[in-house]
């Protein structure tokens, strides 16, 4: 990856993220790629309906190689298991077949290694991924090149040994704790997007540490490449899925993908959201705590109101991510927004995205 740095200074790039905006608005991907030098493809976006846009992406971004091993249905189907949560009502009538396949070869394929944590309770055995996954699709791009972490990589290395296609690789030096209370610098403009040669490996000094694992390495890696503009589209910042597996498409309707949200949403990460009805309790008990051992102090009780807010009010709205993720977005765009433009057309399920550029498809392809 060394050999890449600003190989791209006057070029642009289409990232396709891979959200349901882009199934549900009908965007012709083969048009937006066509106006672009490179083109990067999320991992949950490679699909089986992707592969009907006549795209051939320059680069797939697997930063977490497990990420492809399972499409967004099937890793929902991870996520109600890891609840103890049967979906089987939930689903449309064509989608649970699936579900019972999924059951059949579950054991074969995961390891039960964290009984008490949702969103980490199973882990892929080596050499093992579910059907139509990302992984399986890879071989249909045989000159894609895959962009990885490497020590993710080599994590992961006996059940990537079998793909023909290119890896460049990147490391990191340190991850930056994630403080609750975000102050508007805490990104340190110096490192964050700087980088060491290690052995041919680039090695950025510091990694900006957001929720979302995503984020955490693209915007090193596109501005290490060196692009002039980047576009952005299907990055609708939703909890509903990729492509043609995001649940308004699997779901039998929202209300039943709701059944499964309420009873599930600690699957998704730790510091979910817990919902004012859990707030309230959680507030209570930190206080008395705190009033018992003679803890309480402004700081503490700063603390406690941040996390009554959080829990009760930090989603964008109804099966979006969090506000925490948007301010986060705002800080790396506020440094390197003037590049990006964000296609965003109205949907339910998708925001614009924070000081860049957001416009309808129809006005990007017509300038």
């Amino acid at each position: 990856m060394i050999k890449l740095k600003n190989k791209y200074k006057n070029k642009s790039a289409l990232l396709i993220m891979g959200g349901a905006s882009i199934i549900k608005n009908k965007y012709d991907l083969g048009k937006l790629a066509s106006m672009h030098d490179v083109t990067f493809l999320e991992s949950k976006g490679l699909t089986p309906e992707f592969l009907n846009y006549n795209i051939s992406p320059d680069y797939l971004l697997m930063f977490f190689p497990e990420k492809t091993y399972s499409n967004s249905l099937q890793n929902q189907f991870i996520q109600a298991k890891s609840s103890n949560y049967n979906l089987i009502n939930d689903l449309k009538e064509e989608f649970t077949e699936e579900w019972f396949k999924f059951e059949t070869n579950f054991d074969d394929i995961l390891n039960e290694v964290n009984p008490t944590r949702p969103h980490k309770r199973f882990f892929y055995k080596p050499e093992k991924f579910f059907h139509d996954s990302p992984i399986t699709l890879i071989k249909n791009f045989p000159s894609m090149k895959i962009i990885v972490e490497n020590d993710n990589y080599i994590s992961h290395r006996k059940t990537l040994r079998f793909i023909q296609n290119e890896f460049l690789k990147f490391s990191s030096t340190k991850k930056t704790e994630q403080p609750n209370n975000i102050s508007s610098n805490f990104f340190d403009t110096q490192n964050n997007f700087s980088y060491n040669e290690v052995d041919d490996l680039v090695v950025f000094n510091s990694i900006l540490n957001v929720i979302n694992s995503s984020s955490m390495y693209l915007y090193l890696v596109l501005e290490f490449l060196g692009f002039k503009k980047c576009t952005i589209i299907g990055m609708d910042m939703s909890l509903i899925g990729s492509m043609e597996y995001s649940s308004e498409f699997t779901f039998k309707n929202m209300k039943t993908y709701k059944n499964f949200f309420k009873n599930c949403k600690y699957s998704f990460s730790y510091d979910f959201p817990r919902g004012i009805k859990k707030a309230i309790p959680i507030y209570i008990y930190r206080l008395l705590t705190q009033l018992l051992n003679i803890e309480i102090s402004m700081e503490n009780l700063k603390k406690n109101n941040e996390e009554f807010i959080y829990n009760s009010f930090g989603l964008i709205d109804e099966f979006m991510r969090t506000k925490r993720q948007i301010y986060e977005l705002e800080q790396i765009f506020s440094f390197i927004g003037d590049k990006y433009t964000n296609i965003y057309d109205e949907y339910k399920y998708a925001v614009k995205l924070p000081i860049i550029k957001n416009i309808s498809f129809n006005e990007f392809v017509s300038k």
